[in-house]
């Protein structure tokens, strides 16, 4: 219920700014302002707070911090607890500075979108859990969504130095600095790194160890990586679901019609069609699809630019961006909902009100998620 309200309350927001374009800035700080509210009040509704809660109660050192996650987010939190002493309270300073850094950013970006959009179809298509949980990832997301920006203006030092950054809070963010300049070169070199993509996930399947081995001469960060491919490889299990379909649409449809003229329109396009060949190769591999929301971007970016106006009834490419950017949003939210890990419809508390009476008890919630989430994932607590 309370992530469907949320839900309920963006789209309705989305729809007046979209017939009130005059007003899409009030409307887009007030949606930004309800996510943000929906947010830091439901956080510990999620699920990971109880790795990152832990480690923040029980941490010492700095070194404790800095070898607990990566390295600038251990210094994040480490700042926070020397500062605050108070592991909601970090939270919510954490959820301040990257709301703000997020809207920032897509008011910078390169083409006019409607930012209410974006942030309903950004908060869903990554199925909630882009904002509840990840919060790592949501950093490193929204710093490159930032440097985004620079490889337009053509100023690539500045992309490399905030997607490095970004890497640094999660390190998923490193494969952006490779991918994202692609997106601005002819189709034809497009095509061919959407197929690479394809090509190295068959690698993955069919010869796992070869590719591992390689990855572990890279030190930790490489080590650490080939273990996750090692264990998902041995429990990987072939499957083919709706969004498999979704993606040889998109696919299908890149390859068989003209780019746009518009030079940044053309870009998303092919964003597009490498976020729907990087999901599609790695549907089996978990690990792998945790870089899927740094290519998800572009949908969002599609359907929001589409979505400022009229521009999505005047050609097939408004009307068929739009259609598949809705129907991942209903369909992603859809599968959070109904994940074993998740509570119940009505099952949703309201943090805010009991921290500010008094009531915020953090081992007892922390005893409480744990003997909810034993149901679904025995091994998930681990303390």
């Amino acid at each position: 219920m309370y992530w469907t309200l949320l839900y309920v309350i963006l789209i309705l927001i989305s729809a007046l700014s979209f017939f009130n374009k005059k007003n899409e800035r009030q409307y887009s700080i007030f949606s930004f302002t309800i996510a943000y509210f929906f947010t830091i009040n439901g956080y510990f509704n999620g699920v990971d707070w109880v790795n990152y809660g832990v480690v923040f109660q029980d941490a010492k050192t700095f070194e404790d911090f800095l070898w607990s996650f990566e390295p600038l987010f251990g210094v994040f939190l480490f700042l926070c607890k020397s500062i605050f002493d108070d592991f909601y309270i970090s939270v919510i300073v954490f959820y301040t500075i990257v709301f703000t850094l997020l809207y920032v950013s897509i008011s910078q970006f390169f083409l006019k979108i409607n930012r209410t959009v974006f942030i309903t179809l950004f908060i869903t298509i990554n199925d909630i859990s882009i904002i509840n949980d990840q919060l790592r990832q949501l950093v490193a997301v929204v710093l490159c969504i930032y440097g985004l920006n620079f490889i337009f203006e053509r100023k690539y030092k500045y992309f490399a130095i905030f997607n490095l950054i970004a890497g640094f809070f999660h390190y998923s963010a490193i494969i952006t600095l490779a991918i994202y300049p692609v997106i601005l070169q002819r189709k034809k070199i497009v095509v061919i790194t959407g197929v690479s993509i394809c090509v190295f996930s068959t690698l993955l399947l069919s010869i796992p160890s070869i590719i591992t081995s390689v990855l572990s001469g890279f030190g930790f960060v490489g080590s650490y990586i080939a273990g996750k491919i090692d264990f998902y490889a041995e429990n990987s299990v072939s499957k083919f679901g709706f969004f498999a379909i979704v993606d040889i649409c998109v696919m299908m449809f890149y390859l068989f019609n003209r780019q746009p003229q518009d030079v940044k329109v053309a870009a998303l396009w092919s964003g597009v069609f490498i976020s729907a060949c990087s999901h599609l190769s790695f549907y089996s591999f978990p690990v792998f699809q945790r870089i899927n929301p740094y290519f998800f971007i572009f949908y969002c970016f599609l359907g929001s630019y589409y979505l400022n106006g009229e521009l999505f009834f005047k050609s097939r490419r408004g009307l068929f961006s739009v259609a598949i950017a809705v129907l991942l949003s209903v369909v992603c939210f859809y599968k959070f909902l109904a994940d074993d890990m998740r509570q119940g419809f009505f099952d949703y508390d309201s943090y805010l009100v009991k921290y500010a009476m008094g009531e915020f008890n953090f081992a007892m919630e922390k005893n409480k998620k744990c003997i909810f989430l034993s149901k679904a994932n025995a091994g998930f607590c681990r303390w």
